[in-house]
Parts: structure tokens; C-alpha cells; sequence
């Protein structure tokens, strides 16, 4: 939950950077931590087994603190930008500023996760245009390669959506297998889809 000496620090912090593209996420804390938390449960991590959690593009960190409550071993990734380090300290949220572009690999001193998220990103090429098939293609063998054995990675793109998400299936479908419920997009490694199903 988000205590009310957590939402005086983020309403200030918004107060201090009015004009950062992410403000918005320091007004209403503990509606956007709701709103987490609802998609948390959405994905039964309320009534599953501890597991390790990887937030790619997790902003503030409100997801990560809704699966730290849930249990889960969570941290996340996102850009060395202060005011969101500065969010995430203020939510006890462990992220790792880390910028994440276009057909290349993350690091490797992100360990596997059991899941892995990527919530609402848009992400785009050094010269600001939005990531196209392809990248995503490259991304997704890269994020698949950072799951534990029967590990999911769920994406939930942004909207309106810059990229022919369809397209990406067709061109993952020989290594990875997609599930998708809603507006998420959830996805499997092809060998482990057999031992490790979905349960919604």
C-alpha cells in the first residue's frame, strides 16, 4: 500500500519537476498503486507461489511495490532519469536506470525472472522515431532469453499502439508462443509452452 508520508513525498516531487513528461504519476498515488495492483491480481500474482519479478519499463515503480506487497521478489528497469529514480526511492521500489534501445541485448546483470512485464511503452530509436517490427521481433528474443524454465513475459502495449502488433506475432510465432487475454499479450518460450500452461 501506499502510506500517506509516501504520497506527501511524490505530490512534492511533482511540485519540484511540473514540467517532466511523467508528472502526472506523482498526482493521485494511491490510485495509480490501485491500479497496479489490479493488474497484479489480474495476473493471479496474488494467489501464486513467491516468484521473481522483472518490470521492463516500470516508470515509478507503483507495479513493483504492488508485487513486493503480494509476496514477490520485484524490481525494474528504466531510464537513469532522476525523477524517476527519486519516485522509486520514495515507493521502496528497486530500479535499475538502464536505457533501453533498439537490437541491443540487455544486460546481463539483469538475472533471470520467473516474470517479466512490460506495461504502456512506446519505445523509440535514437532518433526519436518509435521502434517498428522488427525491433520489438529482436526484443522479445532477447526478453525471452532472460525468463527462468516455464517463465512468462507479459506485454501490455501503449495506446494508441505505434507498431503492427499482428505482424510481431506472425514473426515470433517460430521460437515463441502468444497468449493473449485483453489488451495484454502473453509470452512463452516455444519449449517450455507444453510443460507450462496458462491457468486463466
Amino acid at each position: 500500500m501506499i502510506t500517506a508520508k509516501q504520497q506527501d513525498a511524490l505530490r512534492l516531487l511533482g511540485a519540484d519537476y511540473p514540467d517532466h513528461p511523467m508528472v502526472k504519476f506523482c498526482e493521485r498515488p494511491s490510485e495509480w498503486y490501485g491500479e497496479a495492483l489490479h493488474i497484479a491480481v489480474g495476473l493471479d500474482l496474488h494467489k501464486s507461489k513467491p516468484l521473481c519479478v522483472l518490470d521492463i519499463g516500470c516508470g515509478f515503480g507503483y507495479f513493483i511495490q504492488a508485487c513486493d506487497d503480494l509476496g514477490h521478489a520485484a524490481g525494474g528497469i528504466d531510464l537513469p532519469d532522476v525523477v524517476i529514480l527519486a519516485a522509486a526511492s520514495i515507493l521502496r521500489a528497486e530500479v535499475a536506470p538502464w536505457k533501453i534501445e533498439a537490437c541491443v541485448q540487455l544486460s546481463k546483470v539483469f538475472c533471470r525472472a520467473d516474470l517479466i512485464t512490460t506495461f504502456g511503452v512506446n519505445f523509440r530509436r535514437e532518433d526519436d522515431t518509435y521502434w517498428g517490427v522488427e525491433e520489438y521481433v529482436f526484443f522479445t528474443r532477447d526478453v525471452l532469453e532472460h525468463l527462468n524454465p516455464g517463465g512468462r513475459w507479459v506485454l501490455r502495449p501503449n495506446r494508441p499502439c505505434t507498431w503492427d502488433v499482428g505482424k510481431w506475432v506472425d514473426q515470433i510465432e517460430d521460437f515463441a508462443d502468444v497468449h493473449i487475454k485483453g489488451p495484454q499479450y502473453i509470452v512463452r518460450p516455444k519449449e517450455s509452452s507444453d510443460a507450462s500452461h496458462e491457468n486463466h
